[in-house]
């Protein structure tokens, strides 16, 4: 899969598919932690 997208920071970045999927594992890791802390809470 490939993404492009553009975000407007003083300029057009196109973000490289290293960066995409960069960005979803580190979202993955928080969520999975957001669960895990949520479910040992619940214990």
């Amino acid at each position: 899969m490939s993404y492009a997208f553009r975000v407007t920071l003083g300029g057009d970045h196109t973000l490289t598919d290293a960066e995409i999927s960069g960005a979803q594992s580190s979202i993955m890791k928080a969520l999975e932690k957001d669960f895990a802390a949520k479910f040992a809470g619940q214990a």
